[in-house]
């Protein structure tokens, strides 16, 4: 069960069982690039897809598959010995005598009666049950990691949730069971033709009559195939014609044993694929209901909310609607009000700008960040976002989490003054280490260009300065 579309689910039960166990997760990120999608069942899967993501988890989820397929490979190479056993029991080449009637029972009547068996289980248990499920139980006790063994019980919860774990442990268990006795038939194949062997029907309860009787219901689809039945002495009960003999137990195996196996394994694997493409979200879960609730209405779920007792420094942050008119956005970080006051003012002059927000609080990040997300989602375009950053601040990890996010939906410049040398340095290096992709303007005289390196010797900014070489910037910049 590794397509994609598993994938997804199980990253969604995945977070929904933590959320459930350890309370909502920071998801605003994840909301905000979830929010394209056309309906709830996308919603809650891309924002399952982008929290795990960010936890590390789809590693640990291709790594657990991984574990899986390489356990199946280990059961079914050890079907080819278990197989190639059990040829070699029935024609040992020390015993040139094969009982026909031991061949019948062990590798026939023994795979009838696990069939049945199967069919009973099937039929009676309504939770999956067998060797491969406790196997499957036990081994999660092993796991001692927490993520690895919430990871495995999501698998396990999924899969019996959407009906998907009796087919695929039916699947393993008759490809195990069609690998043993397809190894069998084929190690007989050889054996047979690299010795003479007598075929004898010697039995101790068994009548002649009986002995016949067998034979001929076995014969009935060998028969219709044309395939010559075997001739038994009444005397010796020996086959007295060993190479149709061997043609007919061949035969008899490939068609009573390894064909039903092959046709009950296409069965449960057709219907464990039809589950697949039938994978649906269960609304009734703890978690997914609030979810879908939030996509309904088009809200996000704030985990962290700012106070409603800060004091929101800047008036001009609230976000007015967006057109595609105002596709160039300028946009400022922390920057004074007296040098946000004059850049309002200068975009008067700038009609292919609009002028957004001073962006001084988590809530004013978050507010935004969904603002170009709905822009982004209905223009089916990212706008032109000059940023321009206090030079007093540094790098740290908020504001790169937070630059980082808007290229999501925005293409990104930021302009930096260039007056505060050590923090220009450190602000430039650390948008070349972590956010390649953004353009850095900054001014060297009256020329404008991209730049790594910064002025030494330069003091203080004041704000004159500081918004004249904004003002070079903003003046040269094109689109």
């Amino acid at each position: 069960m590794s397509s994609q579309r598993f994938t997804h689910f199980w990253a969604a039960e995945t977070i929904r069982q933590q959320e459930v166990d350890a309370g909502p997760l920071a998801d605003d990120a994840a909301n905000r690039r979830a929010q394209t999608a056309a309906d709830a069942e996308a919603f809650v899967l891309q924002r399952a897809h982008h929290l795990a993501e960010a936890q590390q988890l789809i590693p640990l989820l291709h790594s657990y598959q991984q574990r899986i397929s390489a356990g199946l490979w280990l059961v079914f190479m050890l079907a080819c010995l278990s197989g190639a056993g059990l040829a070699l029991n029935l024609a040992p080449q020390s015993a040139r005598q094969i009982s026909l009637i031991e061949a019948v029972s062990v590798v026939i009547l023994a795979n009838l009666l696990f069939i049945l068996l199967w069919l009973f289980t099937m039929v009676r248990r309504q939770a999956p049950g067998g060797l491969g499920y406790w196997l499957q139980h036990y081994l999660h006790k092993l796991t001692r990691n927490q993520q690895r063994l919430a990871v495995a019980q999501s698998y396990t919860q999924l899969c019996a949730q959407q009906g998907l774990l009796k087919p695929a442990l039916s699947s393993i268990s008759h490809a195990i069971w069609a690998t043993i006795l397809g190894v069998a038939v084929l190690v007989l194949t050889l054996r047979f033709i690299a010795y003479d062997y007598q075929f004898v029907w010697q039995t101790t309860l068994l009548s002649a009559q009986q002995i016949s009787s067998l034979i001929d219901a076995l014969h009935l689809l060998p028969g219709i195939l044309g395939i010559e039945p075997p001739l038994v002495d009444s005397a010796t009960q020996i086959s007295t014609n060993p190479r149709a003999t061997a043609i007919w137990l061949l035969t008899v195996i490939v068609l009573y044993a390894w064909l039903p196996r092959i046709i009950l394994l296409i069965a449960c694997e057709w219907l464990r694929r039809r589950r697949l493409r039938q994978l649906r979200l269960d609304w009734t879960k703890p978690g997914y209901a609030e979810l879908r609730a939030a996509f309904a209405s088009g809200a996000a779920r704030e985990i962290d909310p700012a106070p409603a007792d800060i004091e929101v420094i800047s008036k001009r942050s609230a976000p007015a609607p967006a057109t595609k008119a105002s596709a160039c956005m300028l946009m400022t970080l922390e920057l004074p009000d007296a040098l946000v006051e004059r850049l309002a003012n200068l975009l008067r002059e700038h009609h292919n700008l609009t002028w957004s927000a001073n962006i001084n609080s988590a809530s004013d990040r978050r507010q935004w960040l969904n603002h170009l997300a709905n822009f982004q989602s209905h223009n089916q375009s990212a706008p032109q976002l000059l940023l321009v950053i206090n030079p007093l601040l540094s790098p740290d990890r908020g504001s790169l989490r937070f630059l980082e996010a808007l290229t999501h939906h925005a293409h990104l410049h930021i302009i930096l003054s260039l007056q505060d040398s050590v923090r220009g340095k450190l602000w430039s290096d650390a948008l070349q280490e972590h956010l390649p992709e953004v353009k850095l303007l900054t001014s060297i005289g009256s020329n404008l260009q991209p730049k790594s390196a910064t002025h030494s010797n330069v003091s203080t900014p004041a704000l004159d300065s500081c918004f004249a070489e904004i003002k070079e910037i903003i003046d040269a910049w094109k689109v």
